[in-house]
């Protein structure tokens, strides 16, 4: 189905001259050093952000997942290859994981390129709650100091902290 979801989205912009990137769209992330992972309304969010930390010079980009099943194994590998660290935003619980649905995804799909690259997962919007920009922010930022190394929690609940 990955393949007929990629082609469906090549006759919709032949049709309608939109493209919205088949099963992941990146946003501003090619050169950058490190990416936000989101799905759904979260995205548009996380975009504010991230065009704001670009015109402070800080190289962050966005890669919104479109489909978590067939879950884009593949896509995500080339986007992410040669980034110094991931944040994913959850709106959802794995409990038996303590995580995010698909942050235990994008664990997978580490293990899958033989990386390790540091990934901080973030929970928020539960129960209806809005995603807003000072958590997309607060995300970011916990996500840029992984890239420099430094320590930061695995997994932040928002605003629950």
């Amino acid at each position: 189905s990955k393949e007929r979801i990629e082609e469906v989205e090549r006759q919709f912009e032949r049709a309608f001259g939109r493209h919205y990137g088949g099963l992941i769209e990146e946003y501003r992330s090619q050169d950058a050093e490190t990416v936000l992972v989101t799905m759904g309304s979260a995205s548009g969010t996380a975009k504010v952000i991230i065009d704001r930390l670009r015109d402070r010079g800080i190289p962050i980009g966005l890669i919104k997942v479109r489909y978590l099943r067939p879950f884009p194994h593949e896509r995500l590998a080339r986007a992410l290859a040669g980034k110094k660290a991931i944040g994913v935003i959850d709106r959802n619980v794995c409990f038996g994981w303590n995580s995010g649905t698909v942050f235990m995804e994008m664990k997978a799909v580490l293990g899958q390129m033989g990386v390790k690259i540091p990934m901080a997962n973030f929970i928020d919007g539960l129960a209806g709650l809005d995603i807003t920009l000072e958590h997309v922010e607060r995300a970011a930022n916990i996500t840029m100091k992984a890239a420099r190394g430094e320590p930061f929690p695995e997994v932040s609940w928002f605003p629950l902290e």
